[in-house]
């Protein structure tokens, strides 16, 4: 029983029941402070730096409008840039005598001369043609005729014929047969206008073209050639990616598509080594599973790698504390894991009878750990690997900016990054339940997965599956950092070596131009650190320690990196820290869950009834939850064994704060929806 297990400190006891509501309590409270904070950075701070930053920085940007979903083709094509730039005019003179009307009171009578400075408020319009994807070709070709350039004042012959070979390829696609610049389709369109005051009035009026359905309703005075534009606030000039521009929307989204393919099998064969490498590790190790004979405290019966098998070797503690030193040596094998583990590493190393008899077994649980941590090290360099071919694939979405560019690749980098993190030792000892065993075994490794000994947060998961996290997020802490200081280091010494052996300019600009400021690798490195660990935290509270110790390591590397060995970055936008503060307030969700199931877990960490009939309907559904030892861990359903597990953790003392947190924060989520919606749509009806 929960109330007869105490937690002795000195010579002071403490009922084990108590201790967990005590750590439940401080959790709570941590993860409060962490809400509170992300959300005063996500809708407060970010927001206010953002404002400042406009205020004080006055940039082309603050004058100009991006324009798109304009006619490829008009009448007068010629024209169109005249035609455009007259109708915006129209417009923006509307929009003012409009709110001219409205401020009658103002006594400010319209007058012919406010149409005349109205009429040259459009005071440029620029067009991106879809130029095929030439404008890409067009700058890699100015690159290999510089490097040609190059290579012909240090007279390197095998480089000029190799570059010789490269240009050739190129102009001949670019020879291709291209219409004249006038006549080519309009992808879309940068406006400047004369005051910061005509881009407000032109976001304004079309407020509701942000939306593909309210596009459909605009009046005919707002279209122009019959189709209603949407006006955006462009990015900063050096933002920008210029190559990019002539790309067409269906062709970006026909590559994004392509792209998500390549994701999924990237993600699939990146989990596919790395739940090799940890399958091999787990192998090494004890083939026996230790039982207490208690049905909260063990692993499930069915053996992992077949659903149908049993275990090798059953280990009951309660059965081998009554065997003798002389019993385990004649017997070796299972029987002394068995003893061993019962005894720990601790008393094993400590005793010198126990350290002899149990030597086999800390020789093999030591080479275990050795190939957990080699594990370790190929999801590190799995996380590498992936990493390069993810931002390779991002460039071939074609984004507008650099932003959006960033942006795409950590989003893809984040998500790999986790899974093989976090996710796949998990799901290497997770034994799911028989409906989702059936479901998966199509899939690829479908048949090795959710195999696992583990079906809850028993005492040996946190032995087995803790250890192995641990161990990722420890190396984590120090690894981004240290190869981003060895790359800083290795430049210089490149610089130091090389600096006599160029022989050109160019080479020697080349040589002494920082690296860039890899943004979107941090922002997807600490969306990783800080899921894996609210996931993982509530049973595992060092994962807090070396997630404080990444950001304290990263701040310092990233300070010296991005101040002495990186070039000035571009201007970016808020982009990426609004994308990636929301998608940090998604980890409080995973971390109430995993804190239902840790903390409801009644043997690692035993909890009282919340009192009254909900700690009845509590009792009662763990009672029917638990199975004997010998039981089939399939006795229940999936539904059914999904219901027992709710019903039987959120009316815990230790638990309900976390339940009634998930309610408040999908209330939270449909007030962001309809906030969302309704500042998109109607609520620009109250903008003046």
């Amino acid at each position: 029983s929960a109330s007869l297990r105490y937690v002795i400190i000195g010579c002071q006891g403490m009922p084990l029941a108590s201790l967990t509501w005590y750590i439940s309590v401080l959790n709570f409270v941590a993860l409060i402070c962490f809400m509170v904070f992300l959300m005063f950075f996500r809708f407060w701070d970010i927001p206010a730096i953002k404002a400042k930053d406009a205020s004080v920085q006055i940039t082309a940007r603050d004058f100009a409008v991006e324009i798109d979903h304009l006619p490829t083709t008009i009448d007068d094509h010629h024209q169109y840039e005249q035609r455009l730039a007259a109708f915006i005019d129209q417009r923006l003179r509307e929009v003012a005598k409009a709110k001219k009307r409205v401020s009658f009171q103002s006594r400010v009578v319209p007058s012919q001369a406010d149409d005349e400075d109205l009429a040259s408020h459009v005071r440029e319009v620029v067009l991106v043609r879809d130029y095929g994807g030439r404008l890409h070709d067009i700058k890699q070709r100015g690159t290999l005729m510089q490097e040609r350039r190059v290579a012909e004042y240090i007279k390197d012959e095998k480089t000029i014929e190799k570059l010789d070979k490269k240009i050739e390829k190129v102009t001949d696609k670019l020879a291709q047969v291209l219409a004249p610049e006038q006549d080519l389709p309009v992808v879309r369109a940068f406006v400047v206008l004369d005051t910061q005051l005509d881009v407000a009035n032109l976001h304004h009026d079309y407020r509701f073209a942000k939306s593909r359905l309210f596009r459909c309703c605009m009046p005919q005075e707002k279209r122009f050639e019959d189709q209603v534009f949407r006006v955006r606030r462009p990015p900063e000039p050096t933002n920008i990616i210029w190559e990019n521009q002539d790309v067409p929307k269906c062709k970006r989204k026909a590559r994004k598509a392509v792209v998500f393919l390549l994701f999924l099998i990237i993600i699939v064969l990146s989990l596919g080594l790395i739940y090799a490498a940890n399958t091999a590790a787990k192998n090494q190790g004890t083939t026996s599973l230790n039982y207490l004979g208690q049905p909260a405290c063990d692993p499930v019966t069915a053996s992992s790698g077949d659903a149908d098998s049993k275990p090798k070797y059953k280990c009951l503690v309660w059965n081998a504390t009554t065997w003798s030193t002389e019993y385990v040596k004649r017997q070796g094998g299972d029987v002394m894991s068995c003893w061993c583990s019962m005894h720990g590493y601790t008393t094993a190393l400590q005793n010198s009878t126990i350290r002899s008899v149990c030597e086999p077994w800390l020789i093999t649980n030591a080479q275990s750990a050795a190939i957990i941590g080699c594990s370790s090290l190929i999801v590190i360099i799995v996380n590498v690997v992936v990493k390069a071919v993810l931002v390779a694939m991002a460039h071939f979405e074609k984004p507008l900016s650099l932003s959006g560019l960033n942006s795409s690749m950590m989003v893809k980098v984040f998500l790999a990054q986790t899974l093989n993190t976090g996710f796949v030792v998990t799901l290497v000892n997770y034994y799911a339940p028989k409906a989702i065993r059936v479901l998966s075994t199509p899939l690829p490794f479908g048949q090795l997965i959710f195999r696992g000994d583990y079906d809850d947060f028993v005492r040996s998961w946190y032995s087995v599956v803790g250890a192995a996290l641990l161990v990722n997020l420890c190396i984590n802490s120090f690894t981004p950092a240290f190869t981003n200081l060895a790359s800083m280091a290795y430049q210089s010494l490149k610089r130091r070596f090389k600096k006599t052996k160029k022989k050109h300019q160019a080479q020697l600009l080349e040589l002494y131009t920082n690296a860039h400021f890899d943004i979107s690798a941090r922002y997807a490195q600490l969306l990783t650190t800080v899921y894996c660990t609210m996931i993982y935290s509530p049973g595992l509270p060092l994962l807090n320690l070396f997630a404080a110790l990444y950001c304290g390591i990263m701040y310092w590397s990233d300070k010296l990196v991005l101040l002495r060995g990186s070039h000035r970055p571009p201007a970016y936008d808020a982009q990426m820290p609004l994308q990636a503060s929301a998608s940090m307030l998604y980890s409080i969700v995973l971390h109430c869950i995993f804190a239902l199931g840790m903390y409801g877990q009644s043997c690692t960490f035993p909890s009282k009834a919340v009192g009254g009939h909900l700690a009845d309907m509590s009792a009662q559904v763990q009672t029917a939850g638990y199975q004997e030892v010998d039981e089939d861990p399939d006795k229940h359903g999936l539904f059914e064994k999904i219901y027992l597990w709710i019903s039987g953790r959120i009316f815990l003392e230790a638990t309900w704060m976390f339940a009634v947190m998930l309610i408040i924060f999908a209330c939270m989520y449909v007030m962001w929806t309809i906030l969302w919606l309704v500042g998109n749509s109607v609520g620009e009806l109250f903008v003046p």
